[in-house]
């Protein structure tokens, strides 16, 4: 029950998205682990016509989903319960990364972990590394305990997610995406008290699991190299009904971002694209937050203002 559950699961984040990159990215648990299952062919097939009868908006990189091959490399269970078991890596700084994630060092810290069914990162984005921009302010507020404001009507983030690139190939096409995922599957409450933050139950539902892409997506290596990556267009709401594309987070609970480089091949390699993996995941710890809709912390306050 709890695998076709999960499969069906997997099954409509794809049909939303719309691409398979998107699909593996949104799947991945928080702990690495591969979701269960392989999906239909059925849905794999019609992705463009679901898509459409959902007015969603359809971009040109969904046509990588129409690829004959592509149902193959989706979840590889050839292996059995062996290709499942992604375990993460301990970093340096005591975050626990997932499969095919590197630190801001830019380092692949997964590599070793990973299962021998686990499909080959694309040699676009072997070299391809990422690190944090303005990291003395997210390490400030990561030691009062950042707090993210999150609105009906959606609000930017502050400090705002920005990153530098290096390591990319210059002529070809990449996108890049965010998306939050939950730390844990706890609920949080400030106490006043003892000035800190307390368990306060169980999680609510996980919200619908949205990417924000980049506006200036897909570009070429070298423009995404020249200058800092800056996600200032990005929205947090804690509405689940909304429609405004904005990200939807659950108030009082814990999220930890995640920045995804994804190649975009040529419909030349098309034939090839379920061989590697298209996309690379960068997570910085420091950069973890507990929603809320009102700052709880005065400190975070002050710091937020100065």
């Amino acid at each position: 029950m709890i695998k076709t559950k999960r499969i069906r699961w997997a099954g409509n984040v794809a049909r939303m998205v719309g691409t398979r990159n998107a699909y593996r990215i949104l799947v991945a648990k928080p702990d690495g682990k591969r979701p269960l299952g392989r999906p239909r062919r059925k849905w794999v097939d019609n992705i463009k016509m679901d898509v459409r009868e959902r007015g969603l908006d359809v971009m040109d990189w969904i046509d990588l989903a129409q690829n004959r091959n592509q149902w193959r490399a989706l979840v590889n269970t050839s292996a059995g319960d062996k290709c499942r078991d992604y375990t993460g890596a301990k970093t340096a700084a005591g975050g626990t990364e997932e499969m095919n994630v590197t630190t801001d060092a830019g380092q692949d810290v997964a590599t070793a972990s990973k299962k021998k069914c686990a499909l080959p990162v694309h040699p676009k984005l072997l070299n391809a590394g990422a690190a944090l921009e303005t990291k003395p302010l997210w390490d400030e507020f990561n030691e009062l305990g950042t707090e993210m404001i999150v609105t009906k009507a959606g609000r930017r983030m502050f400090p705002t997610f920005q990153a530098r690139l290096y390591g990319l190939d210059p002529l070809a096409d990449y996108m890049l995406m965010l998306d939050f995922v939950p730390v844990d599957d706890k609920r949080y409450r400030y106490s006043f008290h003892s000035s800190s933050w307390v368990v306060a139950g169980k999680a609510d539902p996980i919200s619908p699991p949205r990417i924000h892409v980049h506006p200036d997506s897909p570009a070429t290596g070298a423009q995404w190299m020249k200058q800092v990556v800056t996600f200032d267009k990005l929205k947090l709401t804690n509405n689940q009904l909304d429609d405004n594309g904005h990200i939807i987070l659950n108030s009082m609970h814990r999220y930890q971002p995640r920045f995804h480089v994804v190649y975009i091949p040529p419909k030349s390699e098309l034939t090839d694209v379920a061989l590697t993996e298209e996309f690379k995941t960068f997570i910085f710890p420091e950069t973890r937050f507990t929603a809320v809709t009102a700052y709880q912390n005065h400190r975070v306050s002050v710091a937020d203002t100065v």
